[in-house]
């Protein structure tokens, strides 16, 4: 299913084909059942040779990875019509990957905290999210992996395929940045350190942020996640807060929700937003914060 256009309050800042780092991949010939369109796509390019002077013997430290996707529509009978067969995003996320003190080896989700790394061989690195390829100087490959589900809401069956690589660019393993937040009905500021940060680029020009977070020495962490613009069989909005245990997630985003990317280049990226109250919802936390992520 194509994405939908969404008319919201958001102050919403495409994403530029000037972006430093970044490759412009979009031909009007192309068929868009097979090729990305209008698909600006991140390299790798400007972060090797910072690779270059990492320890390659150890995985511990800060990583920055590329990866493809693609996911694949399939219409079902009496399912919603579908407009696009497929639609294709480029991804850039950096992770930390750290021992804790037990020895244990963990590493940053974007869906908050940490988990464990279950295994670590000289060709494989075990995690949550799958396995990754341990290539030549220390590189973490993930192969052409993919999975299908069918969305319970439009009947559609959705094939959801991902490649990428990643790179350590850091031996350190601090936080990649802060994220500060207030909700009206709780008392001071909430705030944790970012250890996940992922920026997707999708075709037409917008874009999807996730950032995971959590505070030293504690595996559990809040998340958030945004996107701008509506796809089958996902969130477009999910801000968890472990602290406060307060949620907030929508399939289509509502007008009470404002969110401004104030800058975005190789080092990161920062936004705020603000949640306002909703009369369609008894639910709706209100709430205002701002997030930045830039590598040392």
């Amino acid at each position: 299913m194509k994405p939908l256009s969404l008319a919201l309050v958001v102050a919403l800042v495409p994403i530029s084909g000037t972006m430093v780092g970044c490759s412009s991949n979009s031909d009007s010939g192309d068929d868009p059942k097979i090729f990305p369109q209008d698909l600006t796509q991140f390299t790798l390019d400007d972060y090797r040779d910072a690779s270059e002077n990492t320890d390659d013997e150890s995985i511990l430290g800060t990583w920055v990875g590329v990866t493809d996707i693609q996911y694949t529509y399939l219409e079902q009978k009496g399912s919603d019509p579908v407009e696009d067969p497929r639609t294709f995003e480029s991804r850039r996320e950096f992770m930390v990957i750290r021992k804790e003190t037990n020895g244990d080896i963990k590493i940053s989700s974007c869906q908050g905290g940490f988990r464990n790394v279950t295994s670590v061989t000289s060709d494989v690195v075990a995690t949550f999210r799958g396995n990754f390829v341990r290539a030549a100087n220390n590189v973490l490959l993930i192969e052409n992996s993919s999975a299908t589900f069918e969305d319970p809401t439009s009947k559609i069956i959705v094939t959801t395929e991902v490649s990428g690589e990643f790179i350590k660019i850091l031996d350190t393993t601090a936080a990649l940045g802060s994220a500060n937040w207030n909700w009206e009905d709780t008392s001071g500021q909430v705030e944790e350190d970012i250890y996940c940060a992922g920026l997707n680029n999708l075709e037409g020009g917008g874009q999807k942020i996730s950032v995971g977070m959590g505070n030293p020495g504690d595996s559990q962490g809040s998340s958030l996640q945004f996107s701008q613009e509506t796809f089958v069989a996902q969130r477009d909005l999910y801000f968890d807060d472990v602290q406060t245990l307060k949620r907030h997630a929508s399939e289509d985003l509502p007008e009470d929700f404002s969110f401004d990317i104030t800058s975005s280049d190789n080092s990161g990226y920062s936004f705020t937003f603000s949640i306002q109250s909703s009369a369609e919802s008894e639910e709706t936390v209100v709430g205002s914060g701002s997030f930045s992520v830039t590598l040392p």
